[in-house]
C-alpha cells in the first residue's frame, strides 16, 4: 500500500511507498520518498505501531480543527516526518531522511502545502492501520 501526501505538484512531494505491516505486528516498514525544491531522497523507513497510531490520530485532529501538528518519528531509528498547521490553511511539512551505511546520508527538508491534503492523507493512514501482517 502507498500513502501519498497530495501536494498538488510533483515537487514538493512526500510518500510512504509499499507500506507493509511486520509479521509480529510490532510496526511497519516502507520506502520514504521525498522531493523538496530540487532535492530528493528514497530510503527505508520503519516505525512502531503505537508511534503510527499517535501520528494518525494527530493528522485526523489537524484535519478537523485546522491546528496542531503530527510527527512520525521511529523510536529506534533516525529520520522523521512532521506536519504542522500554519495560518490561513497552510500545512508545513518537514523532516529528515536518514540512511545509515558505510557512507551515511542525511536530507533535511521543508515545504508547504495546504489543508486540502489532510483528509486524503488521513484516509490513507486509516487504510494502512487495517493492513494485515506480511
Amino acid at each position: 500500500m502507498d500513502i501519498v501526501l497530495q501536494t498538488n505538484t510533483t515537487d514538493p512531494a512526500l510518500a510512504l511507498e509499499n507500506v507493509e505491516r511486520y509479521a509480529d505486528e510490532s510496526g511497519f516498514g516502507c520506502e520514504l520518498i521525498v522531493r523538496s525544491h530540487g532535492f530528493a531522497a528514497r530510503a527505508h523507513f520503519s516505525f512502531e505501531r503505537d508511534v503510527f497510531d499517535i501520528f494518525r490520530a494527530a493528522v485526523e485532529a489537524m484535519d478537523r480543527s485546522l491546528e496542531g501538528s503530527a510527527r512520525l518519528h521511529p523510536r529506534y531509528e533516525g529520520g522523521f516526518v512532521e506536519l504542522t498547521m500554519g495560518q490561513a490553511g497552510a500545512v508545513f511539512v518537514s523532516g529528515e531522511v536518514v540512511r545509515a551505511a558505510e557512507f551515511s546520508q542525511l536530507l533535511r527538508f521543508e515545504f508547504r502545502t495546504d489543508q486540502t491534503c489532510l483528509r486524503p492523507f488521513a484516509r490513507d493512514l486509516d487504510a494502512c492501520a487495517k493492513l494485515g501482517p506480511v
